[in-house]
């Protein structure tokens, strides 16, 4: 059971991309992150967030 359990888990990762933020997040987004601060976040998240310019994508 452990190795179907690890499949399934392997299965459901999510691509993600690191962001900075330049605008606080909290109100908008409902995200609990302060200004500066570096985060992972899905792919699709991220590029809304940076589309808005509450954030930069980190290399």
């Amino acid at each position: 059971m452990a190795k179907e359990e690890k499949k399934e888990v392997e299965e459901t990762k999510v691509e993600t991309k690191k962001i900075r933020f330049t605008l606080s997040p909290c109100g908008t987004f409902k995200l609990p992150y302060n200004v500066g601060q570096e985060v992972d976040l899905p792919t699709n998240q991220a590029d809304e967030i940076v589309e808005r310019k509450y954030a930069e994508f980190v290399k």
